[in-house]
């Protein structure tokens, strides 16, 4: 039998939607409610702090840009483009080309971040990316989501420019790498783009949005709104959260054995998901896969602490390139 769907309207918000805008509502199905951790110290999100994401969604998501529009060019861009780094392989291969976007940490830029897989992708025969990120602010998850909303405006038009901007074919789906932050936002933007994405490399993040809807622990259930899961993630979208299409996406894990020290991590995540990035990987693991996701793999580097490694690129790269078989 199928179970039915819970729609949860908060008042206040329902009251004033004619107002200021669509009504925030989380969609939670009791199939989505999963418990995504071993761990007994692990727990729920506060009721204040999912409250505190449910209140301010509204008002953000009334003047949030829809994620499938095209985003206003950087000050730096030339008319009509987005700024961002971009090399091509050389020699040129036959038919269309693999796009590998790299994402940077909290405080880098694209160009410098990029120099890390210049030799990855000339190997591969791919496009070579990077856009500059300005984030915000690593403790607020509100701060948080609207970033990565933004971000993923920009994502999602810079893969539509590089053909434009390059005169090649390339293909619809891009693989996508990100370190710390970066991280945390190619797995977000997944979520958001599934129809983008060929397959998601994710290095030592730390602010990752599970794919459910909600958690349960003894009984008790908790909405996830953006960005601790997806129960409000059409309200942002603007269109139903494809399933099907996020399970599709193969899945590279990795972090540093002693990237383990909580400075730096957004505390709103800590009772949830884990007090370390080592943690918050395991945890986001266990996540995919018990959404469905078929093709999940972790990988802990000893030794390592907040940082890329050569064998980190080395094994991103293998992963990545084994989605879309051997280069041309």
């Amino acid at each position: 039998m199928k179970l039915p769907v819970l729609v949860l309207v908060i008042p206040l918000l329902a009251a004033c939607a004619s107002q200021n805008g669509p009504t925030v509502t989380l969609s939670v199905s009791p199939t989505d409610c999963r418990t995504t951790w071993t761990d007994p110290t692990l727990s729920l999100p506060t009721a204040d702090e999912v409250k505190l994401l449910e209140s301010s969604a509204q008002k953000q998501a009334a003047v949030q840009p829809s994620v499938s529009a095209a985003p206003g060019p950087p000050a730096d861009a030339k008319p009509g483009q987005p700024s961002y780094f971009l090399r091509l392989p050389a020699p040129l291969p036959d038919g269309p080309l693999w796009v590998l976007a790299v994402l940077h940490g909290f405080g880098e830029r694209g160009s410098e971040f990029s120099r890390n897989f210049v030799q990855l992708a000339d190997a591969n025969h791919w496009i070579l990316i990077a856009p500059t990120f300005v984030y915000t602010d690593l403790n607020n998850p509100i701060d948080t989501r609207t970033d990565d909303m933004r971000f993923a405006t920009e994502l999602s038009e810079i893969l539509r420019d590089v053909p434009r901007r390059t005169g090649l074919a390339t293909h619809a789906r891009a693989l996508l790498l990100g370190f710390s932050r970066g991280g945390s936002t190619v797995e977000r933007f997944a979520l958001i783009h599934p129809e983008q994405v060929q397959a998601v490399a994710a290095l030592s993040g730390g602010a990752y949005t599970l794919p459910q809807a909600c958690v349960e622990k003894n009984g008790k259930t908790e909405a996830l709104p953006l960005p601790l899961g997806t129960a409000d993630i059409a309200t942002w979208t603007r269109h139903p959260f494809d399933a099907a299409g996020f399970k599709r996406i193969p899945f590279w894990l990795s972090v540093g054995a002693n990237d383990n020290q909580p400075k730096y991590l957004p505390s709103t995540y800590d009772v949830m998901i884990g007090q370390s990035r080592l943690a918050r990987g395991q945890t986001l693991e266990r996540a995919l896969i018990g959404f469905g996701v078929p093709d999940v793999h972790l990988t802990v580097y000893p030794g390592v602490n907040h940082k890329v490694t050569p064998p980190m690129v080395r094994d991103a790269g293998e992963f990545l390139a084994q989605q879309i078989g051997p280069p041309s």
